[in-house]
């Protein structure tokens, strides 16, 4: 009979369409948990902020009966705790009164909370007070979903909350409270898409050289859900990461909330494309059980190259693309590359060659068994905080050697053996590594004033190397990332510019959207111009780059109008061989005078595409040439008709 009643029981809620949770639902039917902080969360905050501004506001005020104070503190922490009675026996306690203020002989005693035990309590995550700052910044979260609670911290440091600035420190019991208030379970809740507009007159990414090593990149990191419109200055970024794609539980690759192939949501990356940027894929990863399994690793290579080839859906001009380009071209992909970020400071040795043979994997996977360079089709990055690489070096004091943890996967000899098969090292300032020596907290710190003295002790650590040639490899990719809040300065940003183009290979920036000025010493620094005081060179190149700056975002048009203009001359040219009086319009003047200006709309394309870029040259030749050779062409046959009876 209990057999019986205990299957009835398991199987009511099935007839009820009802979900099963707890122990008995397999594991894979489990509803997934989110973090998202939404409005009624932020007002929930605020109204608890009110109600424990009330407990604090019974600091220090003595009662002469327990139970007077007992009901007001009781009446003060009943909306924010369950278990508030252990609380009132915690917080209240007796004081001898001084003589002037017992009301008698025999009432010598009173009650009070003080402010030592308040403040003990607000180390917890119930009582911690969220000011009205906090709550301001909390504001610019709302509505974004995360599906992990490290990208949710990283969040929180973006907006300035980051645990390694001083006088800005969030307590673990603050994060707490969030994580609380903001986890959501059920499917992921969709998020609205990236909204990128480019600034006025904006042309093309600086052109990359081709050159084998110290090419000077800028790269921005976009956090995903920062999806308010803004303004971005394509000319004077190189290449852009999403950040980020996660690795969940399964060890399965898991896109923001606001990423689909399909139009709205994939028009920014069609943008990026259009000003020829380059979008990489960033890869956030913190489970070091990855690199026990193999078949894992492997899994996630596949997932990754997948993606790198997806096209880009929803452009009719894309599928074209080959045609146009007979075949030189392929159909434009939602990504460029990948980049990865992964958390490996705690990584035991014995997994450090699975690592390095993980990312050589994947980049001669997607390089075909090419060697790396500059030009790659797909890149593949890696993060590295500098606190690790500094760790290890003569430039930190060998006192804080004695503090500080293992170094995990950062080392320099790791470095190098990645090398060869990443195209950028991103090197992380704002790492939460916590000294407790002074001079490696200023060492360390992400601040304005910090910064400059961080590059300087990694480029010292660098040139310290064994070998000219070691050092070389590793700084030919290293990008400094420039943490933006810290660089509201429009000047200092620059000079800490000219330093990481001058010691390393460009910079990095955590994270868009950047304002007018920052973009403006961007452009300066990766897309100079000709300087000059000919007025009429001058005005050549004002002229020639407002002219580029309309055909390169549109080139792909002009592609098609070019190969579509000699396609129908062609097809005419062929037609015309065997049907005689179509070659009546040969003689035409507005037809002589239509193909003396193909060669010009040819140089005028091909002037400001950046494919052809470096063979300017070559394609001024051949355009001169063309000309040329149409006026002999058709003078040759006015000659001949001037003969004919």
């Amino acid at each position: 009979m209990k057999q019986w009643m205990l299957a009835l029981l398991l199987l009511c809620p099935a007839w009820l369409n009802a979900t099963v949770t707890g122990v008995w639902q397999p594991l894979e039917s489990r509803e997934l948990g989110f973090y998202q902080l939404t409005e009624a969360d932020l007002t929930a905050l605020a109204e608890r902020q009110a109600q424990l501004e009330k407990l604090l506001a019974l600091q220090d005020i003595i009662y002469t009966e327990q139970y007077l104070l007992d009901n007001a503190v009781r009446t003060a922490l009943r909306p924010l705790v369950h278990d508030y009675e252990r609380y009132v026996t915690e917080l209240v306690t007796k004081v001898t009164l001084a003589p002037d203020t017992a009301d008698s002989a025999e009432n010598q005693y009173g009650y009070v909370v003080s402010a030592q035990k308040l403040k003990d309590l607000q180390q917890r995550s119930a009582f911690v007070v969220i000011t009205a700052q906090d709550s301001k910044q909390l504001t610019s979260l709302q509505g974004a979903v995360f599906r992990q609670q490290d990208l949710l911290d990283t969040a929180l440091d973006l907006v300035g909350f980051a645990p390694n600035i001083p006088n800005q420190s969030w307590p673990v019991a603050k994060r707490q409270l969030l994580y609380q208030q903001a986890f959501k379970t059920g499917p992921v809740n969709s998020m609205a898409p990236l909204q990128w507009q480019p600034v006025a007159d904006c042309g093309c990414a600086p052109q990359v050289p081709s050159q084998a090593s110290f090419v000077n990149f800028s790269y921005a990191l976009q956090p995903y859900w920062l999806n308010a419109p803004q303004q971005v200055d394509f000319a004077s970024l190189h290449r852009i990461g999403l950040y980020a794609f996660t690795v969940d539980s399964n060890h399965k690759l898991q896109p923001p909330p606001n990423w689909q192939n399909s139009r709205p949501f994939n028009e920014f990356i069609n943008l990026a494309q259009a000003h020829n940027n380059y979008l990489d894929i960033v890869v956030k990863n913190q489970d070091l059980q990855l690199w026990q399994n193999a078949r894992a690793q492997q899994a996630l290579i596949g997932d990754m190259q997948s993606l790198l080839g997806t096209s880009l859906q929803g452009y009719w001009l894309n599928n074209l693309q080959p045609l146009v380009t007979l075949g030189l071209s392929k159909k434009r992909t939602v990504a460029d590359g990948i980049t990865l970020d992964l958390d490996l400071r705690q990584l035991p040795q014995q997994y450090h060659g699975t690592v390095i043979s993980f990312i050589k994997t994947l980049k001669l996977q997607l390089n075909h068994q090419q060697p790396t360079t500059n030009t790659d089709t797909y890149f593949v990055n890696l993060t590295v905080p500098i606190s690790a690489l500094l760790r290890q070096t003569k430039s930190v004091p060998d006192d804080t050697k004695a503090q500080v943890q293992e170094l995990g996967f950062y080392t320099l000899d790791n470095l190098l053996a990645v090398a060869p098969y990443v195209n950028l090292l991103l090197i992380r300032f704002d790492d939460k590594a916590q000294l407790s020596n002074s001079s490696a907290e200023q060492l360390f710190s992400t601040e304005e004033l910090g910064f400059r003295l961080g590059m300087q002790q990694l480029k010292s650590a660098i040139d310290s190397m064994d070998t000219t040639a070691d050092a070389n490899m590793l700084l030919e990719k290293m990008l400094p990332v420039f943490h933006m809040r810290h660089f509201a300065d429009a000047d200092s940003f620059a000079n800490e510019l000219t330093y990481a183009n001058w010691n390393f290979s460009g910079a990095g920036l955590w994270g868009m959207p950047l304002n007018e000025d920052q973009y403006s010493r961007l452009r300066v620094a990766f897309n100079s111009q000709i300087q000059t005081d000919n007025q009429f060179y001058k005005t050549y190149l004002t002229a020639s780059e407002a002219l580029c700056n309309l055909i390169c975002p549109n080139r792909w048009q002009a592609r098609l109008l070019l190969f579509s203009v000699v396609s129908l001359l062609a097809l005419y040219g062929v037609i015309s061989l065997v049907v005689f009086e179509l070659r009546v319009l040969y003689r035409k003047r507005y037809f002589i005078n239509f193909l003396l200006l193909q060669p010009f709309l040819l140089l005028l394309i091909l002037w400001c595409d950046p494919f052809w870029h470096r063979y300017q040259n070559l394609v001024l030749a051949v355009a001169l040439f063309i000309t040329l050779l149409l006026q002999w062409y058709f003078r040759k046959q006015q000659q001949q008709r001037e003969h004919y009876p």
